[in-house]
């Protein structure tokens, strides 16, 4: 399938390929079980690759022309809403049909409501039905919440530059204050998939974001942020795989939920200047961009697709060869699939989003 000529040549590379990498380790963690603790760092890097690129959007239109009102965030919400919502709701019908006929658990419609408005983590990690959702739901929460502090502090007469730094630093201490409260009530509680308290995980790439946009005449600043997140990546791997704590415990550890995302945030600024010249390896190129553009629709479909597969082929499962033909046969297919995904759904709707607006 070939990138159209007027998409390759402004992609950013590096960017492209953090995609990629995160949904790799996804997938590495749901289709290999002893790979299971690479899926933390693809999903920590979902949430500072998000967080960077919105902190771009956020900072030309809502924080460079001072002047910051509705218009401008109902522009923005309506921008995310067609990037990020018919895909999810597409899935969503989808899983209910995949659990009806596939798992036969699905317990009712009424089960379903709270995945119409992203409800399904706010306090409380759901049982397993939509599994991936929890990531979804932290980040339209963010993309509702953060411009309404924006506007907030603006009202309250901070400019547009100090209105960033507030809602950054309120939305990390309620986070972390959050995290603290909940893990003083139930110690086990699956901190990493609850809305509320993650919200923090999104709003350190768009404080990073701001960094590189507001002090670009700081020499080597991207390269100061990269070795703080190098330091900060490596405290967080020996916490999480060679203290004494269980891994499935460390993950949901409230300082680690700070410092992961933050870490992986850092790096993104060096990595954002890496090229990958079309001329020279067009082929690495294409298969990075096609990836990139399909991840969204990866990430969403691949249990679902994994599962059936397994369901479909479980009478040579028992052995190695049908283990590894099952398992390849459900990558090609999430890959297969995801690529029809985005360009009969996803990339059709997004194109429909209203133009980016901002007042001069």
């Amino acid at each position: 399938m070939i990138l159209p000529k007027e998409r390759s040549s402004d992609r950013n590379f590096g960017l492209d390929f953090v995609r990629v990498a995160a949904i790799f380790f996804v997938l590495a963690a749901h289709f290999v079980n002893s790979l299971e603790f690479v899926g933390f760092w693809g999903v920590e890097l979902f949430f500072a690759l998000s967080g960077y690129l919105i902190g771009h959007i956020i900072y030309r239109t809502m924080v460079v022309p001072e002047r910051l009102d509705l218009k401008i965030i109902l522009n923005f919400w309506k921008r995310r809403w067609y990037r990020t919502l018919p895909n999810y709701y597409l899935v969503l019908i989808l899983m209910i049909f995949f659990h009806y006929y596939v798992t036969r658990d699905f317990q009712g419609f009424s089960y379903v409501l709270n995945y119409l408005w992203f409800g399904q983590d706010i306090l409380a990690r759901s049982q397993v039905f939509y599994g991936v959702s929890w990531s979804l739901c932290i980040e339209e929460w963010f993309y509702f919440l953060f411009p309404l502090l924006l506007l907030l502090f603006q009202l309250l007469k901070a400019n547009g530059k100090a209105s960033v730094l507030l809602s950054v630093s309120l939305l990390v201490a309620t986070s972390l204050t959050i995290r603290y409260i909940m893990v003083d009530h139930s110690p086990n509680i699956q901190l990493r998939g609850i809305t509320l308290a993650r919200l923090d995980a999104i709003a350190f790439g768009v404080l990073i974001s701001f960094f590189t946009n507001e002090y670009k005449a700081i020499t080597n600043l991207r390269w100061i942020l990269f070795f703080i997140g190098i330091i900060s990546l490596v405290s967080c791997i020996y916490f999480l795989y060679f203290s004494s704590s269980a891994f499935i415990q460390a993950k949901h550890h409230p300082l680690l939920l700070l410092f992961a995302p933050c870490s992986c945030a850092l790096l993104l600024p060096v990595i954002s200047t890496v090229s990958l010249p079309g001329s020279r390896v067009p082929s690495i190129r294409l298969v990075i961009s096609n990836l990139s553009l399909w991840s969204y629709s990866i990430y969403l479909i691949h249990i679902p697709v994994l599962i059936t597969t397994y369901h479909v082929f479980d009478f040579i499962r028992d052995t190695t060869i049908g283990n590894v033909f099952s398992k390849c046969l459900g990558l090609a297919l999430t890959i297969l699939l995801s690529a029809m995904l985005y360009h009969v759904w996803e990339h059709p709707l997004t194109g429909r989003r209203p133009a980016e607006l901002k007042y001069s």
